[in-house]
């Protein structure tokens, strides 16, 4: 017996994951209350519910719109940022899940293969430009660092007054959307708890968001700078280690499809 899909719980997953890559890519967290608001009232009108606290829409993508627009913040440090890298793939997995509902599964399995192969290139480019810039800022803040007295002092005025507020805001911020995120998913299917590749990607989710949140957390202020790249190039790192099995997962897809179209042709 097949499980129903609670369509408005997917799309509202896929909603959330792609604010979560827009709050890392730089939108203005201050923005996010009046754009979520709408979505909201949009992801009750998918289920049949008419929003009491505005007019109908004319767009469900009219939100989204407005996230695409606004002007983009500069992150504090590396890490914040380093966890698009990971997220992006979430986000990609949730797009496929919903794919279904607007095309066929056959068409479905013949992309499938190639968005895992850009998805998975995608994600080693960032990672690299990330750990390449985390190791010279790295070399630079120890260097610095250690060159007492001098090399200390520019250390001090440079780098000591790591932005900590804001950060914790934006992880926080973070966790709070992962958390209805992943609750979508739950309510939108129970066949998505006994997917394991689904359950591992949001694990690693979190537990990069977490590991960000300690190194931000446990040193103080004056070295936070320096534990940000490190959490950096851990973040990006597991990136790689994702983006390497979505590149191998893809291409056996993409050989698959091949095959079959192939063997379709010739019979």
């Amino acid at each position: 017996m097949a499980l129903p899909l609670r369509t408005p719980f997917l799309v509202a997953s896929l909603v959330f994951a792609f604010i979560i890559i827009s709050v890392e890519t730089g939108t203005s967290i201050s923005a996010l209350s009046d754009s979520i608001t709408g979505l909201k009232d949009n992801i009750a009108s998918l289920s049949g519910k008419k929003s009491k606290t505005s007019e109908p829409k004319v767009s469900g993508f009219k939100d989204l719109e407005k996230l695409l627009n606004t002007p983009k913040e500069n992150l504090p440090g590396l890490a914040a940022s380093s966890l698009l890298s990971v997220d992006i793939l979430l986000f990609v997995t949730i797009l496929l899940l919903s794919l279904p509902l607007i095309m066929s599964a056959d068409a479905l399995c013949r992309v499938q293969g190639i968005i895992y192969l850009i998805t998975g290139i995608i994600m080693i480019v960032l990672s690299y430009i990330t750990i390449l810039k985390a190791i010279v800022s790295l070399v630079l803040m120890i260097s610095l660092l250690m060159a007492i007295p001098f090399g200390t002092i520019i250390y001090m005025i440079l780098f000591a007054f790591f932005d900590t507020s804001k950060a914790a805001l934006i992880i926080h911020t973070l966790f709070s959307l992962k958390m209805a995120c992943a609750i979508c998913l739950i309510i939108a299917s129970e066949f998505f708890i006994a997917n394991i590749g689904l359950i591992l990607i949001i694990a690693t989710s979190f537990v990069t968001m977490i590991i960000v949140n300690v190194l931000h957390s446990f040193p103080p202020t004056f070295l936070v700078a320096i534990t940000d790249s490190i959490a950096a190039i851990i973040v990006s790192i597991v990136a790689i280690i994702w983006a390497i099995i979505l590149i191998i997962s893809g291409l056996i897809n993409i050989i698959k499809a091949l095959k079959t179209t192939l063997d379709s042709a010739t019979s």
